[in-house]
């Protein structure tokens, strides 16, 4: 999947969002569905495209430490050791203010459980997992979209945030949101800015 495919599928997921599950005439439907989990199973399947060194993907996996438990969108595994997670935000609509908050929280965890053991659950068999969290991990952000905050509220928020070696921010997108109304796919990919580097940052990160 390229970062074409990827923002593509984003702006399916949001159309497919306003549709009523079920063909009633009797239905209608306000607010679209939330398409967070979907998102959260498309980027996990970007990742194990790439060719990086990824030998399992856990998507929405809660994870213990020391009888604290915290819920990565992705979690990365290499090695039997939990090597990488992301956050992954639409956008910052509802949390403009969040940003150096949440890179400031995702910090302090990181520095608690670097080297610890992870404990959780499967999804499925609910058998018990563990892993060591590897003394180098990561915790990213990823941001689908510049929009739909001011753009010099977030510059602020990327200033204060700085450079980081286990945190780091990544802006997939720009200029236009997926969510736009009132424009075909391939009008709204032409106007959308996809950065290409943000992409390849995450490769780098996970190699």
């Amino acid at each position: 999947m390229t970062a074409n495919n990827f923002i593509e599928q984003i702006i399916l997921l949001y159309q497919n969002a306003r549709l009523i599950k079920y063909n009633d005439k009797k239905i209608s439907r306000g607010r679209s569905h939330s398409i967070s989990s979907s998102v959260e199973d498309l980027f996990a399947n970007y990742l194990a495209g790439l060719n990086a060194e990824i030998d399992k993907i856990l998507v929405d996996q809660p994870i213990s430490v020391d009888r604290h438990t915290f819920y990565p969108d992705i979690s990365i595994v290499r090695a039997n050791e939990l090597i990488a997670f992301f956050d992954i935000k639409m956008d910052l609509g509802w949390k403009r203010n969040e940003l150096t908050n949440i890179f400031l929280n995702y910090k302090s965890k990181l520095e608690n459980i670097h080297g610890k053991i992870g404990t959780m659950r499967n999804g499925i068999s609910k058998d018990k997992i563990e892993y060591k969290i590897s003394n180098s991990a990561i915790y990213d952000i990823v941001l689908i979209t510049d929009q739909n905050i001011n753009p010099a509220v977030l510059d602020k928020h990327l200033s204060n945030i700085g450079t980081n070696k286990y945190v780091q921010v990544h802006i997939l997108s720009k200029h236009k949101h997926p969510n736009s109304y009132g424009i075909k796919v391939s009008e709204l990919m032409s106007e959308i800015v996809i950065d290409y580097a943000a992409f390849d940052d995450i490769k780098k990160r996970l190699n």
